[in-house]
C-alpha cells in the first residue's frame, strides 16, 4: 500500500516514471526561438547604449543628410512604439504651444552653431567664456527664486 510504513522505511524517497518520458517533439520555431530569447536582452541594452554613438558615427561617415534622415526616422519609430502599445494615451494632456516650442527650439539650434563655430575659432578661449555665462546664468536663476 502507498504511503505506508513500510514502504516509507525502505524507501528514502520516491522517483516519478513520467519524468523520464520523452516530451512532444520541438519544431524548428521552438527550437530556434529559446537561443534567441536568450539573446534578444542583452543585444537590446548594447543597442540602446550605442545607439546614440551610432546615429553620431553615421553623420561622420555619410553627411548630414543620413544623419537627420536617421535621426527622424528614429523618433518616427518611438512615435508608432508609443502609439501602437498604447502609451500615448499618457501624452495627450500636455498640450503644448507650438509657437514656443518652436522657438525655443531655433534658439537652442542657434547656441549649439553658435557654440562649435566658438570651438573652432576661439579654441580655448570658449571654455571660461561658456563657464562663466553659465554659472552667470545660475546666479541670474538663483536671485530670481
Amino acid at each position: 500500500m502507498p504511503g505506508s510504513k513500510e514502504e516509507r522505511k525502505h524507501r528514502f524517497w520516491k522517483v516519478d516514471p513520467a519524468m523520464y518520458t520523452r516530451g512532444p517533439a520541438r519544431s524548428r520555431a521552438s527550437s530556434l526561438k529559446d537561443p534567441l530569447q536568450s539573446l534578444a536582452k542583452p543585444v537590446l541594452i548594447s543597442l540602446f547604449f550605442s545607439y546614440p554613438l551610432i546615429v553620431v558615427f553615421i553623420g561622420i561617415l555619410y553627411g548630414g543628410i543620413l544623419y537627420w534622415a536617421s535621426l527622424t526616422g528614429s523618433f518616427a519609430l518611438l512615435g508608432l512604439f508609443l502609439w501602437k502599445t498604447g502609451y500615448a494615451k499618457n501624452f495627450e494632456a500636455w498640450n503644448p504651444r507650438l509657437g514656443k516650442q518652436l522657438l525655443a527650439l531655433l534658439v537652442a539650434f542657434a547656441i549649439v552653431v553658435g557654440f562649435y563655430l566658438g570651438l573652432f575659432n576661439a579654441r580655448l578661449w570658449l571654455v571660461p567664456i561658456t563657464l562663466g555665462l553659465g554659472i552667470g546664468a545660475l546666479i541670474i536663476l538663483v536671485r530670481r527664486n
